[in-house]
Formats: C-alpha cells, structure tokens, sequence
C-alpha cells in the first residue's frame, strides 16, 4: 500500500481492509544517525499486538526471511529515497513492503513505475486525491 499517511495510521488501514495482518508484528525502516546504517525498529507494542523485541538490521536478502516469518514491513518515503539512493538492489523487495507511508506524490509514483518491472509485484493502493493526477500520468 502507497500512502501519504503516517506510518501507524496507514497500518491501521492496511489491516482494516486486509492488505495486512491484524495479528503480525510490524517493523518500520529506519536509519541511525550515528552510522547511516538501515535497520528494522519493532513498531511499538501500543500501536499493534505483538512481543517486544530488538532492532534487526536491514539486508535486501534478510527481507524475504523476515516477510517468511510472518512480519508486517513499513517504510517511510524519505527513508525508502535514502536506502534506493544507497543500495540500488533495495529496489528487488518493494514488492515485500506492505505499506509505504508518508510518500509524497513523486515518490509513489516512482515505487509503481518500478514495480511495473519487478518479478511477483502486487497492486498497490493509493490513497488521497492528491495521487489522483500523478496516476493518471502513470498511465497516459
């Protein structure tokens, strides 16, 4: 799912109409400060059901293993612009990441086009009007 929402509320969404599951614990991408380095943080136990648990850190490898195990994947537009500008091979797993939130126009439309050409991709939701002109430009 592509949102511009933020990132608990575009999960609620994606479990309300089953894009998600209600019951899996989601991670959101995120990067340190100190070193750069992408890492999984446990989306906080208020926000959906779940164990506590430690950061993970990110692999464009590690991200079928951890989709394997059952975790709900969140991404962030300015982190998933950082991780592609950083690992051009991140572009292999969009299609694991269950919701893409926060996402400007530019950048949803840039996830779609690339997924277009990805093996296995799904159908992504955009949501708020504002994406309305950008996809229509996707397809003219």
């Amino acid at each position: 799912m592509l949102t511009g929402d933020a990132p608990f509320t575009a999960l609620h969404v994606a479990r309300s109409v089953g894009i998600s599951s209600p019951s899996g614990q989601a991670l959101l991408l995120t990067r340190r400060c100190e070193d750069g380095d992408f890492y999984w943080k446990p989306v906080p136990a208020g926000a959906v059901m779940g164990e506590e648990m430690g950061t993970i850190p990110f692999s464009v490898v590690g991200v079928g293993e951890l989709r394997k195990k059952g975790f709900e994947l969140l991404v962030m537009g300015d982190t998933w612009s950082e991780l592609t500008a950083a690992k051009e091979d991140a572009w292999k797993m969009a299609g694991l990441v269950s919701v893409f939130a926060r996402m400007s126009p530019e950048g949803k439309e840039q996830v779609c086009c690339r997924a277009l050409h990805l093996p296995g991709n799904g159908l992504f939701l955009l949501s708020t009007l504002n994406s309305a002109p950008r996809s229509a430009s996707m397809h003219s």
